[in-house]
């Protein structure tokens, strides 16, 4: 192969992968500036965005030595001047594409070359403006488009290979400078011995360094435990089975190298083979028991020796991360295992797929609760878990104890009273799962997209949102994501929901006529439907207040008689005639799309007989309230597959014992407790106080909203 023939194919690879770093880069820096931060923290973090690429230099030139969130986005997308950016990296793949179009395969040069002329296209039309998180996705996924087409359509010859060590040598300089950047950036202990606030700031901060190389998940599966940064650094320097750690990169830099080896690449091999020497022993100190996985098997004819069939020789001096000697020879070390016997080769999926399982060390004195598994609201504000227990007696929140609740509920109806209709979808499920007692979990993907737009510019707008759901007896939230036209400042509104405002000031110039508000994330429910309430929240009674779209009124006296028919005590309510009562209501009220708005009260609604299901909770708050019950109005998510209509939910929370703070959450529009299909985002009086988004505006006259939820299993 020509010499240039082999430079344009190993530079269309690495330009490709260099596209993809920076969009994961780019990715995870703007998902966590969305996070409550100080603005130091938050420019601290573009700062090393642009120390990682090695662009200070060339983004003061054109910008000064201020940071800007917008300005190193735009420098690092859309500008062609830097080499570095998207636009110019799948520019440069395509242009030495092109030069050796004869040696690819038509897949692979059709793949570079829509690439570039989308990305063309999604910039002129304001695509990575109106949604950079999408943007950033279709970035990464071109990116894995052109190596699938690369890996299922070319010949395994020397094209291949130069091919493949362009890619593999850019992805270990990308993780080696993010490696380098983001521990020099912390300024807190690097064993974890700091604050509670610093070690709140290093978990964010060491999961952004754990998304922007997919390796957030890998870290949970391999160590399940929190996120610690020596942890971090191993995974992503010395493990040979993370496909962007250092090791992994410069295994298959060896074995391609071995594939195009001539008579002048002998040092370039010595080279490397020593890089990959020094980082393989460093490996082995660190997990001895899995010392032959970090070697590569020999490629025949090479010449070079299986070291998998002996022990690799470990120097006297020199040792992973010196200023941590003391803490790591503190840490407990891990059971050996099991060795091949002396002189067996050990091939390479042996060592990938077929090592021995590692024994799970029996849990210490100092684990929480004997080794349970900790959440991440756990991990980040040090609440103590909680064991899942099955349902007592004393609550009929699950099992044989909801049924006779339910019968006893169904037994105090009058004759004349409403029929309960059944559940819009899953009825058999739902029973299925209230029997089970809600033991069943289920992790969902939300994401919430508002599209506001003007029919004139719009001067000025002052935007809340309550789009932000917080980690519960009935759900932890994993990650969450809020973006919006301006920066957000978060507060705690008078109920303890998290809110998010921002303020936009046009100026005479601007022509803005759309805004868009980005929410999504991860997020595990346990279907928990009774629990008790903090104590620095409002009183129960506090909610026996009349709201104007839940005002109590004699006819709805009237109607929760017939299911609330027992004297209740003071401060108590029986949570059987509280389901029956759910279950008249959504009788009383059906659910019609688009049969009422955002202003309709709860009598209006009971009197049309027609709702949705926030009607349907005002009009269940309101009868609570009117029989001295206390009752609030929740919004939420909820996940049908088949009622996509319904994934902005509404339920309620009726207060069973006031004395001890303890509530249960009702579904008025399915006539059940909450279950693992609900996520819980806000709770208030009724609609008013918590509704997903709230503002006042100047200028941009008629506006019409689009709302786009989807929901998905995980």
């Amino acid at each position: 192969m020509l010499s240039r023939t082999a430079d344009h194919l190993f530079w269309m690879s690495r330009y490709t992968e260099r596209a993809e770093n920076t969009a994961r880069m780019l990715d995870v820096n703007y998902q966590t500036s969305l996070l409550p931060q100080s603005a130091a923290v938050a420019q601290g973090g573009w700062q090393s965005l642009l120390s990682i690429s090695e662009l200070k230099p060339a983004y003061a030139a054109k910008y000064g030595d201020s940071v800007n969130p917008r300005e190193v986005m735009d420098f690092m997308v859309r500008d062609e001047k830097n080499s570095s950016s998207i636009i110019s990296c799948l520019k440069n793949a395509r242009e030495n594409a092109r030069a050796v179009r004869g040696t690819l395969t038509t897949e692979v040069w059709e793949t570079q070359n829509q690439t570039y002329l989308e990305v063309i296209r999604m910039l002129r039309n304001g695509d990575f403006e109106r949604d950079p998180g999408q943007f950033f996705e279709w970035v990464k996924f071109r990116s894995h488009l052109s190596r699938g087409v690369t890996a299922g359509t070319m010949l395994q010859d020397e094209a291949f290979h130069f091919l493949r060590l362009g890619t593999f040598l850019e992805r270990a300089d990308n993780t080696a400078r993010l490696v380098d950047v983001k521990f020099h950036a912390v300024q807190t202990d690097f064993m974890g011995l700091a604050s509670e606030k610093d070690q709140e700031y290093d978990f964010y901060h060491w999961s952004a360094v754990l998304r922007s190389v997919s390796g957030f998940e890998v870290y949970r599966k391999v160590y399940r435990d929190v996120i610690k940064p020596e942890r971090v650094a191993e995974l992503l320097i010395l493990r040979p089975d993370m496909p962007r750690s250092l090791l992994a990169c410069l295994n298959e830099l060896m074995s391609n190298l071995a594939m195009v080896t001539n008579d002048a690449s002998s040092e370039t091999q010595r080279r490397a083979g020593k890089l990959q020497g020094r980082f393989a022993v460093r490996a082995h100190r660190r997990n001895p028991g899995n010392r032959f996985a970090c070697f590569p098997d020999p490629v025949p004819g090479s010449g070079q020796r299986n070291r998998c069939a002996h022990q690799p020789r470990i120097p006297r001096s020199g040792h992973y991360l010196k200023r941590h000697k003391a803490a790591a020879a503190a840490a407990p070390g891990r059971p050996k295992q099991g060795q091949p016997p002396r002189g067996q080769r050990v091939t390479r999926s042996e060592r990938t797929w077929g090592r021995r399982p590692q024994r799970r060390a029996a849990p210490s004195k100092a684990s929480p609760l004997g080794g349970q598994r900790v959440t991440r609201s756990e991990q980040t504000w040090g609440r103590r878990p909680q064991r899942r227990v099955a349902p007592s007696k004393a609550s009929p929140s699950g099992g044989r104890e909801l049924r006779e609740a339910s019968e006893r509920g169904g037994a105090g109806r009058s004759a004349g009273s409403p029929q309960a209709r059944p559940a819009p979808s899953g009825g058999r499920e739902l029973r299925e799962a209230s029997e089970r007692g809600g033991s069943y979990s289920m992790k969902l993907h939300i994401r919430h997209t508002t599209d506001y737009r003007y029919t004139e510019p719009l001067r000025y707008a002052l935007q809340t949102l309550w789009l932000t759901p917080q980690s519960g007896p009935a759900q932890t939230v994993y990650f969450w994501s809020l973006g919006a036209p301006e920066k957000l400042f978060s507060q705690l509104d008078a109920f303890g929901n998290p809110i998010h405002s921002y303020t936009f000031v046009g100026r005479a110039t601007d022509n803005v006529r759309w805004s868009l508000v980005n929410a999504a994330g991860d997020v595990e429910t346990f279907g928990v439907a009774e629990f008790t309430d903090a104590g620095t929240l409002p009183h129960p009674d506090f909610f026996l207040r009349a709201t104007h779209l839940a005002e109590p009124h004699p006819k709805l006296v009237e109607f929760g008689r017939r299911f609330v028919t027992a004297p209740t005590v003071r401060g108590k309510a029986d949570l059987g005639m509280l389901l029956a009562l759910s279950q008249g209501v959504a009788g009383a009220v059906s659910y019609q799309k688009n049969s009422t708005n955002v202003t309709t009260t709860a009598l209006q609604a009971f009197e049309a007989g027609a709702g949705v299901c926030q009607d349907q909770a005002h009009v269940m708050v309101a009868i609570c309230r009117s029989l001295g019950i206390p009752a609030r109005y929740v919004s939420g998510y909820f996940y049908a597959a088949n009622e996509p209509d319904l994934a902005s939910h509404a339920w309620v929370d009726v207060c069973l014992d006031a004395a001890t703070r303890r509530w249960v959450s009702i579904d008025v529009t399915h006539s059940c407790l909450i279950d693992e299909r609900h996520v819980r985002l806000a709770m208030g009086t009724d609609y008013n106080a918590c509704p997903p988004a709230k503002g006042v505006r100047q200028g941009g006259g008629e506006e019409s909203m689009t709302v786009d939820i989807t929901i998905e299993p995980v």
